[in-house]
């Protein structure tokens, strides 16, 4: 443990036991999720607090006041504008401005979360914006949470405030690595595939709105609603990812098939499967070098299991779909 009392192993520990029995259907929506518009700088200190120690309830506010912080985990998102004229989107990256930042944590009151978006064009949030969201960013014990976070997002939080990102995992990043075909998965695609509910809807307002004016104000409420999607279910997926990562890994795949030849990366996808007693495939995989049997449950993308409500039980096999 820190100096802070944060605990620095809790993101290295994966239990397999409990991630295989999740049910996905109970994972909160955006619908069944408060959510706050920071609109303000006492709106915005308010959203770290509540990021930091959960919403404050008159109840039980020990870590509140020992300034001991529940958060391990951080997901978010930004939605950008190009401000200059021109045809190139590539000409004119230098003129991409922050519109928009979602946030959310791991930390819930009572069994519920939060929701937050961050409107950075309000009077005063420009500027304090570095104050008061940097030191979340670049806190080592907070791993920070994106899909895709390598192409504007991380160059932006920069570019425009100053802010460091320090401990991160990107979901799309995650969902290369698990592909067959090394090429990664949209966020509505990866929630189709691990059954998390409302990702029909999800998907059908990313098409209407991914490429929104994000600086227009006041923004629709469904834009706003697209954009927490962006974020809401980020903390369950990196569970599901790192689970499925670490199988992988343990039946002789995983990271090294990243500079593995084609030769030698086929083998995943090949080896026999059999059928448990429950008719969901049990893969056997042996490794000399340990010396022991692993066996690990995986499942088969098919459109009726895209379509039923699943649990975490649908294991990668592939990915599909590349992202968008």
């Amino acid at each position: 443990r820190t100096s802070d009392g944060a605990d620095e192993s809790f993101c290295d520990s994966v239990d397999f036991s409990v991630l295989d029995s999740l049910d996905l259907s109970m994972v909160p929506t955006v619908e069944e999720t408060p959510w706050m518009l920071v609109d303000s700088v006492d709106k915005l200190k308010l959203c770290v607090d509540e990021l930091l120690y959960g919403v404050s309830n008159g109840g039980d506010d020990s870590a509140r006041s020992l300034k001991i912080p529940k958060i391990h985990e951080l997901a978010f998102d930004l939605e950008m504008h190009n401000i200059l004229d021109g045809n190139s989107r590539y000409e004119n990256k230098t003129g991409i401005r922050t519109c928009l930042i979602q946030i959310t944590s791991d930390v819930a009151t009572k069994g519920v979360y939060k929701d937050y978006i961050i409107d950075p064009l309000a009077p005063g949030l420009w500027d304090a914006i570095p104050t008061y969201l940097g030191p979340l960013f670049s806190n080592p014990n907070i791993v920070k949470i994106g899909h895709g976070i390598g192409g504007m997002d991380t160059s932006s939080l920069h570019r425009d405030f100053g802010i460091l990102i320090v401990n991160a995992f990107d979901t799309y990043e995650a969902s290369t690595i698990l592909s067959s075909k090394k090429s990664g998965m949209g966020l509505a695609p990866l929630c189709r595939h691990y059954g998390l509910p409302s990702w029909e809807h999800y998907k059908e307002l990313k098409q209407k709105y991914q490429c929104s004016d994000w600086k227009q104000r006041p923004l629709e409420d469904a834009a706003l609603e697209y954009g927490r999607y962006d974020i809401r279910f980020l903390v369950t997926l990196r569970k599901l990812l790192m689970r499925d990562l670490a199988k992988l890994d343990m039946i002789g795949g995983g990271y090294l098939r990243l500079g593995s030849s084609p030769e030698d990366d086929s083998g995943i996808d090949s080896l026999s499967t059999q059928t448990s007693k429950g008719g969901t495939p049990v893969l056997h995989s042996f490794d000399s070098q340990l010396g022991s049997t692993i066996s690990s449950t995986v499942s088969s993308f098919s459109e009726n299991e895209f379509n039923n409500t699943a649990t975490a039980n649908n294991s990668f096999d592939q990915f599909k779909d590349a992202k968008e």
